[in-house]
């Protein structure tokens, strides 16, 4: 690792070392943000709360990939929104 870049030696040597811990960390944050999703869900299509006040990251994504126009311009758009 002579002459590796700063980048080249964090992709290269950390990262993989610690990448076991991000896909842990990344599953932990991921199951409360999907249980989550249907009590928004019921709050905002009820009528009762501004649709922005309750917003979270899973809820933007399965509307975005469930919404026909921005689906249809960019159906990659939900998965880089999640």
């Amino acid at each position: 690792m002579d002459r590796a870049s700063r980048w080249q030696q964090f992709r290269r040597v950390t990262l993989p070392g610690i990448r076991g811990a991000l896909v842990f960390v990344a599953m932990l944050t991921s199951v409360p943000a999907i249980r989550v999703f249907d009590q928004v869900f019921v709050l905002v299509n009820g009528g009762g709360l501004d649709e922005d006040a309750t917003r979270t990251v899973m809820y933007q994504a399965v509307t975005t990939a469930f919404n026909r126009t921005t689906s249809a311009r960019d159906p990659r758009s939900a998965s880089s929104s999640s």
